[in-house]
């Protein structure tokens, strides 16, 4: 779905069906400014944040169905830090949504600043890291907005959270042919990974038009998670879903707006 807001800018938000309910990725942002390669939220910046009502109303509007939520949406939920914090009170509060936070996701790249933060609230939510390289080099390129955000930091931050809240941090890995899915690869990542509270997800790239990277084999797949099983890192496969309706990666909020207010482009369904 595709929301106005009062200045004719635009969020997407996806409803996602599963076997066991409703998930609602939500957006925290305006655009982005961490530029990631692979995906199309970031490719025209951050536009602005988004307030703690606007977030908890893109969950209003997919209605009472919604029993998960992740911050997976347009936008980096930890550059955005008090109102997704206060977006997040609203919904789990007995006098707001009453939602259960254990339902509740936060996915970032890792801002360090951020996560030392995050550590010290009282919120049993999830965490899941976007990590998607093993050395600072990589990473860099693949996301040049955190160029100044040390990868070993970043997983220290997250395992210090994982601690402190006694919960398994999960850290997404986009296998990119010629990337960063080498053997060396496979081994580091299992090393940085190895006897922390933490899991990794495997994932494929979701194609976006004008980026040229390309989807990964079975085969490397299939050796990541070979090379991770042996050193005792739990891992999971996951499938991509949803560019057949451009609900993947901010593709319908890019295709149709390009970041531009909604009354330059047309009409787009507008929340108060």
């Amino acid at each position: 779905m595709l929301f106005g807001l009062h200045d004719g800018y635009a969020v997407e938000t996806v409803l996602i069906r599963r076997h066991d309910g409703h998930t609602a990725c939500i957006s925290s942002q305006v655009g982005c400014a961490f530029a990631c390669q692979f995906c199309a939220s970031g490719q025209v910046g951050l536009k602005r944040n988004l307030s703690a009502g606007e977030i908890v109303e893109q969950v209003v509007q997919l209605g009472p169905k919604v029993n998960r939520i992740v911050f997976m949406g347009i936008g980096e939920p930890l550059n955005n830090y008090e109102q997704v914090m206060k977006a997040i009170r609203i919904l789990r509060d007995r006098r707001g949504m009453n939602f259960p936070t254990t339902g509740i996701t936060l996915s970032t790249i890792g801002v360090p600043k951020a996560l030392a933060q995050l550590r010290e609230e009282h919120l049993a939510i999830n965490l899941i890291i976007s990590l998607h390289a093993t050395t600072q080099e990589v990473r860099d390129r693949l996301i040049p907005g955190s160029r100044k955000h040390d990868i070993k930091e970043v997983i220290s931050r997250a395992s210090s959270w994982a601690e402190r809240h006694n919960r398994i941090v999960t850290f997404v890995y986009l296998v990119l042919p010629g990337v960063n899915d080498t053997l060396a690869d496979a081994k580091r990542l299992a090393g940085l990974m190895r006897k922390r509270r933490a899991r990794v997800n495997l994932m494929r790239w979701n194609p976006v038009d004008g980026v040229a990277l390309d989807q990964t084999s079975d085969r490397s797949l299939g050796l990541f998670r070979e090379v991770l099983d042996r050193a005792g890192v739990p891992v999971v496969v996951r499938d991509t879903q949803g560019r057949d309706i451009s609900a993947a990666c901010g593709q319908l909020w890019l295709r149709d707006l390009r970041g531009i207010p909604v009354e330059k482009r047309g009409a787009a369904r507008q929340v108060a």
